[in-house]
């Protein structure tokens, strides 16, 4: 009987988990937020915040909503910067890092691309004249 009690209340209180994908998103990009149980099964209707740490030392916290049926939540990342996702199951913190990233730009990775591209078939093609002339 005891060990049937211990092992309830192992499973109300174990590993919770608070996971985003990805875990490095991108400014714009869309965080999908899990989260589970100790039995890693979805846990519905948690509240989950996003909690950032300010320069002048204080968080500022943002609600992004409770969790769906599946146990997750998604949201679009605003901000760059360092953030912690926290949420309270069973009166257990859960707290997840996420580090958001400045948008790279593809608009120059493209034009040096085709640059790039352009630069290496017109010195193939001289390459290949020069070979037909001699």
């Amino acid at each position: 009987m005891l060990a049937i009690l211990a092992a309830c209340v192992v499973s109300a209180i174990g590993p919770q988990s608070l996971e985003p994908r990805p875990a490095v998103a991108e400014r714009g990009e869309t965080v999908q937020v899990t989260v589970r149980d100790a039995g890693e099964r979805p846990l519905a209707g948690v509240d989950v915040d996003l909690v950032e740490s300010a320069p002048d030392g204080k968080a500022r916290r943002r609600s992004l909503g409770a969790s769906d049926a599946q146990g997750t939540l998604s949201f679009v990342a605003e901000a760059a910067g360092g953030f912690a996702l926290r949420a309270r199951v069973a009166g257990v913190d859960l707290v997840a890092p996420l580090v958001v990233a400045e948008r790279r730009s593809r608009v120059w990775s493209a034009t040096l691309g085709v640059a790039a591209s352009l630069g290496i078939l017109w010195a193939l093609s001289r390459r290949a004249r020069a070979r037909r002339a001699a």
